[in-house]
């Protein structure tokens, strides 16, 4: 009875093996026909749901051809879907804050098809190995639909004939929101230094010398929004003489260049 069990275990478990292997050479086959960018991205700029978004798009090329345009579909979800402004010349681009390493896109410029989900962006000669990144306007041009995850789209170049050149498929997700409102409370900080308490005249004051003591610096360190007024008050009003008990009243305007 041993045997006979073995023998009925042993090709079953040779039939699932079979069934989690045979995915997988299918997957290699279908990834084979067009070749695949050596990396791809769609970054939008906002995730919320039905908000209207920007992104930047990136490619790094694996296939030496003579690129002629670039295209990308964005996904279709139930529900609400995205929304792709039909306008071509809505679709304007621009090269500037790219991500770290990217080479802005030649040839790049505002789109010139639309149809249904797809946008058709011009494009020149690209080198392989180079990630090459536009940005495309968040003004009139798509807008997000309802929440949902693994949201997938293709991307891909062609060469003026057309034929897919590189190409590969991206997914991405809408939420609710997508916007973390951080607060915290800033005690207010207010620092005072004097660089020291006394000053002195130089020399024995005279009625034809102009004599000027040292001075003494104020340093005050505040995060205030509105930063800091400093006044200075003389407890005399004038030069005071301790052994002489006698003042000698202050003349002029005291400001900040008395």
């Amino acid at each position: 009875m041993r045997n006979t069990k073995s023998k009925l275990i042993f090709p079953s478990i040779i039939a699932i093996l079979m069934e989690l292997m045979a995915p997988v050479v299918m997957t290699q086959v279908a990834w084979a026909s067009p070749p695949q960018f050596s990396q791809a991205f769609l970054r939008l700029d906002r995730h919320k749901t039905l908000a209207p978004t920007g992104g930047t798009i990136c490619v790094t090329p694996a296939t030496a051809a003579i690129e002629n345009d670039f295209e990308i579909t964005f996904p279709t979800q139930t529900g609400t879907d995205f929304v792709v402004n039909s306008t071509a010349a809505n679709w304007t681009v621009t090269t500037t804050n790219l991500p770290t390493g990217a080479t802005a896109w030649p040839g790049i410029a505002t789109a010139t098809a639309v149809t249904g989900h797809t946008v058709t962006f011009p494009s020149t000669d690209l080198t392989v190995g180079t990630q090459y990144c536009f940005n495309f306007s968040g003004v009139n041009t798509l807008t997000n639909g309802s929440a949902g995850n693994s949201l997938t789209g293709t991307m891909h170049t062609r060469t003026s004939v057309p034929a897919v050149i590189d190409e590969t498929n991206y997914a991405t997700a809408i939420i609710t929101d997508d916007q973390i409102a951080v607060s915290a409370v800033v005690p207010p900080t207010f620092v005072l230094t004097l660089s020291g308490n006394t000053d002195t005249f130089p020399a024995n004051l005279d009625p034809a010398t102009v004599l000027s003591t040292g001075g003494r610096t104020l340093s005050i360190t505040t995060n205030a929004k509105g930063g800091w007024i400093a006044w200075a008050k003389d407890s005399q009003q004038g030069l005071y003489s301790v052994a002489a008990n006698y003042k000698i009243n202050t003349s002029g305007v005291v400001d900040g260049a008395p």
